[in-house]
């Protein structure tokens, strides 16, 4: 569904009913205003620096990964937004409570994984120091977080630990040798929605 016409956007996040966006190219924020009071329509976030990256809280709360590669989040209560660390990102992934997954940026292997971190409301750490990913996703209730490869292998964090999801993996599609397995939406109970992922237990888009 088209809500308006000509409006692009490359990264689209939402934890409610009110979606963010980055709008390509500008990489400017934007906020979509569901009020059934009207009108509804797309709005600059104009307290926001340009963002290459986007993740939505459960409770509507957007990160962004801002200038600098570094983690940002918006306050609620006055719409300003606030640096969460020094850590230089390209993508993120938000649960409950300020819990934060996101791919580094430094210290990448040859293939173009990069390591896996995790903010805890107050600091960035790596909980499994030597993991490597490219892609991240989270569920919304936090309990089940997701990585991908450049091989394209879909991993699962189970008991703080990563592993092969659902048992073989999801790998590249053998006609396009291409398109690989990026986790883009997780939900409750093992479902997850996967780019690219060629097997019958995932969901392909």
């Amino acid at each position: 569904v088209q809500i308006t016409p000509g409006f692009q956007a490359s990264v689209i996040g939402g934890g409610d009913a009110s979606p963010w966006i980055v709008r390509a190219p500008s990489q400017q924020v934007y906020h979509y205003s569901n009020d059934f009071s009207g009108p509804r329509t797309w709005n600059p976030d104009t307290k926001s620096s340009t963002a290459s990256s986007l993740s939505v809280s459960p409770d509507g709360n957007p990160w962004t990964v801002g200038p600098s590669n570094f983690v940002w989040k918006r306050d609620p209560a006055t719409g300003n937004w606030q640096q969460k660390g020094s850590l230089s990102v390209y993508e993120i992934a938000v649960g409950p409570n300020d819990s934060v997954w996101a791919i580094g940026t430094a210290s990448c292997n040859a293939n173009g994984d990069c390591p896996i971190y995790h903010w805890d409301g107050r600091i960035w750490s790596q909980p499994n120091p030597g993991s490597a990913a490219q892609h991240i996703t989270v569920s919304p209730d936090g309990t089940s977080v997701y990585v991908s490869n450049s091989a394209g292998t879909l991993y699962k964090r189970i008991n703080n630990a990563w592993s092969v999801w659902p048992g073989t993996g999801c790998i590249r599609r053998s006609a396009t040798g291409g398109a690989m397995g990026i986790p883009v939406i997780a939900a409750t109970m093992d479902t997850v929605w996967v780019l690219g992922c060629d097997n019958g237990t995932s969901a392909t888009i």
